[in-house]
This record gives C-alpha cells, structure tokens and sequence, in this order.
C-alpha cells in the first residue's frame, strides 16, 4: 500500500496506491488546472475527470458486462457518449457552435435513429428491425 502528497507552489498532488486486487486512486490540481483518477482491477473500474481553462472531461468505465459513460466541453463545443454491452445500448450527442448531432442505437431487435442539424439544415434517419421500419428525411428549418 502506498500514500504520498505533494505541493509546489500553486501544484498539488495526491495519491494512493494497493496492490492486492489492485486500486488506484489520484488527485492533481496546478493554477486552473485539475484532474482526478480513479481506477480498480477486480473486475475493472474507471473513473476521471479534468479540467484546464473552458475544458473539461469526465469518463466513467466498468467492465462486467461493459458500461461506458463519457463527457468533453471545450468552449461552445459539447459532447456526451453512453454505451452499454449487455444486449448492447449507445448513445451521442454533439454540439459545436450551431452545429448537433445525436444518436441513438440499440442492438435487441435492433433500432437505430440518428439527428444532425447545422443552422437552418437538418436530418433524420430512423432504423428498425422487428417488423422492419425505415425512414429518412432531409430539409431545410423556417422556411414557411
């Protein structure tokens, strides 16, 4: 097992170590910036987040039967994902400027749909399998 802290200045540092089943755990911090971790390997576990300036980050994993999360901004840029493996799920999401899109999947009886805009333009796509469906559509928004 280990332990330990740090500072310099403005620079912060923490941590802590196990190995039996191994563990991780950390912390850092300089001016604006930030970061923490976390980790297990006992069926695996994940965990961060950062920060520096308008960018951020968070992450989340795990790995019996596989989840996933994540988030990023940077600016009027955003993004967030979602996956699941069990009978498998995903989702998207994105935007920068007037910019988004999103996504959606699905894998029992599949489905499936997905959106996309950029100013006055957008998109539609929309998938299934059960009882087969399938849709698209392009046009143009406020054009009445």
């Amino acid at each position: 097992m280990e332990a330990g802290w740090r500072q310099t200045g403005d620079r912060m540092e923490a941590g802590w170590r196990q190995t039996g089943d191994r563990m991780k755990a950390g912390w850092r911090q300089n001016g604006s910036r930030m970061e923490t971790e976390w980790k297990q390997d006992g069926d695996r576990m994940e965990t961060e987040w950062k920060k520096a300036g308008d960018r951020m980050k968070a992450g989340w994993r795990q790995t019996g039967d596989r989840m996933e999360a994540g988030w990023r901004q940077a600016g009027d840029r955003l993004e967030a994902g979602w996956r699941q493996a069990g009978d498998r799920l995903e989702t998207e999401w994105k935007r920068a400027g007037d910019r988004m899109e999103a996504g959606w999947r699905q894998n029992g009886s599949r489905m499936e749909t997905e959106w996309k805009q950029a100013g006055d333009r957008m998109e539609t796509e929309w998938k299934q399998d059960g009882d087969r469906l399938e849709e698209a559509g392009k046009g143009q928004l406020g054009t009445g």
